[in-house]
């Protein structure tokens, strides 16, 4: 599949996806839109490079629906991270403070096929409140959300 095809692709089913660049067609990186944060790191990466359209577009949808489960569930991603004590104590404010400041830093996809699709992401606070550090989470394919640590 040629990459301007994977982009039109990409932009008609994930339409959060506001921006694209392809090294190569084993990834894609660009920038998407979550919580009204519109620079939020967006990457898929693909196990396997053989993509057409009639495996891609389901890929596409199961993609276009997380972003849209994690945009529409900031509470809960929120709740989740602040439960952590290894979240709340490299905190520099209450989370009162600091919790309109808390924003997705990226989102990444790994696709090992289409049933198999794995996607991380990260917390970060826009006023310096969680110092250099973010929070790494999961999204597992029944939607629950995983802790997974904090990262420089």
């Amino acid at each position: 599949m040629k990459q301007d095809h994977l982009h039109a692709l990409i932009s008609q089913h994930i339409t959060s996806v506001n921006y694209l660049e392809t090294d190569t067609i084993e990834a894609v990186e660009g920038a998407c839109t979550l919580w009204g944060y519109h620079d939020c790191t967006f990457i898929m990466e693909f196990a396997h490079a053989d993509l057409n359209d009639d495996n891609i577009v389901p890929v596409l949808q199961k993609l276009s629906d997380k972003l849209t489960w994690l945009n529409q569930h900031r509470a809960e991603i929120l709740d989740v991270a602040f439960a952590e004590s290894e979240f709340s104590g490299c905190l520099k404010a209450e989370r009162s403070q600091i919790e309109q400041e808390i924003y997705p830093l990226y989102c990444a996809f790994f696709i090992e096929s289409e049933q198999e699709i794995f996607c991380d992401f990260a917390l970060a606070a826009a006023d310096g409140s969680m110092g250099d550090w973010f929070a790494e989470l999961s999204l597992e394919e029944d939607n629950e959300l995983i802790f997974n640590g904090m990262e420089q």
